[in-house]
């Protein structure tokens, strides 16, 4: 158990991980970009993400719910 609470999230936003891309064959599908940006923004701490990978096509759509998500939309 943490005895403090952090100040700050960092979030190695992949989206390789999605089904349809090209390189790296995930199981992820948009809604769960979009269920991952709900679950971080409960959390409740300032965050911060870093596209770190993602080859589809369907990139700015996966993004797109991702923030989303992190919106609470």
């Amino acid at each position: 158990m943490l005895r403090e609470k952090p100040q700050l999230l960092a979030v190695s936003a992949g989206f390789d991980a999605y089904a349809k891309d090209p390189l790296a064959h995930g199981t992820l599908e948009r809604e769960d970009f979009h269920w991952l940006g709900q679950r971080l923004r409960a959390v409740g701490l300032p965050l911060f993400s870093i596209l770190e990978g993602g080859y589809s096509a369907d990139l700015p759509d996966l993004v797109l719910h991702y923030l989303l998500g992190l919106e609470g939309h």
